[in-house]
């Protein structure tokens, strides 16, 4: 599956690094440019899992993260706290990041959809929308540093439709860097 992704995104070896953790990536010395692809596999919680990461800046990454049947939307950030960073998420990052994982208006669907075919109802699962005690609204988190919201694949989706949908918002995360870099925020 890993092997087509990179193959469908186009990626030629030295765009891609596989398997550095997170402080290799955020090193002072790093020598990658942005926009650099990460991709780590692996097991956790007796789950696959797979990961491809685009650095956006020295101290942020944005990745799609498949386990199990998440297909998973997320932030990783370099240091900071757990509200640090979703504050930078909410108010700082550059608005097509953030359209990754707001919300337009009573919608529950991001301004930026998810990639058709992954599952009916393709609104994020929302684990902290009721809770008036958890500040996160909306997200999960792993750590102070990751945080991530994610629909659930379907039982019957076709391994090309997962692939698809990957590929795509790969190339969406890369297209931000593109130019100029990112845009400031709104």
């Amino acid at each position: 599956m890993l092997d087509i992704i990179i193959h469908d995104l186009s990626l030629s070896e030295d765009q891609i690094t596989w398997g550095m953790k997170h402080e290799e990536m955020f090193a002072e010395d790093m020598t990658f440019s942005m926009n650099h692809v990460f991709v780590n596999s692996g097991m956790t919680n007796s789950q696959g899992l797979l990961e491809i990461k685009v650095k956006v800046d020295s101290d942020t990454a944005i990745l799609i993260q498949l386990q199990g049947r998440q297909y998973r939307r997320c932030v990783e950030r370099k240091i900071g706290t757990l509200m640090e960073n979703y504050k930078w998420l909410r108010e700082c990052a550059d608005k097509r990041i953030r359209d990754l994982f707001l919300y337009d208006g009573e919608s529950i669907r991001p301004i930026r959809p998810y990639p058709p075919g992954l599952c009916k109802n393709d609104s994020p699962f929302r684990k902290h929308a009721s809770s008036n005690e958890n500040r996160l609204n909306g997200f999960c988190k792993f750590g102070n540093r990751f945080i991530y919201q994610y629909v659930r694949i379907d039982e019957n989706v076709k391994i090309g439709t997962i692939i698809k949908a990957v590929v795509q918002d790969v190339i969406y995360f890369r297209s931000i860097l593109e130019g100029e870099g990112p845009r400031p925020a709104d």
